[in-house]
């Protein structure tokens, strides 16, 4: 009987967490070679860069891997400074592809929206 309960216990190991993982998990921990934004105006490239902790490599930056939580806490660190600007509807997405050597690019997609002012 205990042969049978190591044997489940082995399958569910291998399948679940293949289910667990989000759709994104084949670009974990791979390098990032490009990160660029689009669809905004108020921030430039350069502050948007100063924002976000993931970045591609560069000459005086180490090599930095793919990892959605620390992309997750970059976009929520860039939706906040647009609502302290007045952009409270703001919308921010990502997508991700791989390029032929096995690396990450990361496009930011930024809907700033109507900018609010308070009298």
């Amino acid at each position: 009987m205990n042969r049978h309960y190591s044997v489940i216990l082995v399958l569910l190991m291998c399948i679940l967490p293949g289910s667990l993982y989000p759709s994104d998990f084949r670009y974990q921990d791979k390098p990032v070679a490009r990160v660029e934004f689009s669809g905004h105006e108020f921030f430039s490239d350069r502050d948007l860069n100063r924002m976000i902790s993931i970045q591609s490599d560069g000459l005086f930056r180490k090599r930095r891997l793919f990892n959605r939580r620390v992309l997750n806490r970059d976009l929520e660190e860039i939706q906040r400074n647009y609502i302290a600007e007045g952009f409270l509807q703001c919308r921010i997405s990502d997508s991700l592809a791989l390029t032929d050597r096995n690396q990450v690019n990361i496009t930011i997609e930024i809907h700033e929206g109507p900018r609010f002012y308070v009298n």
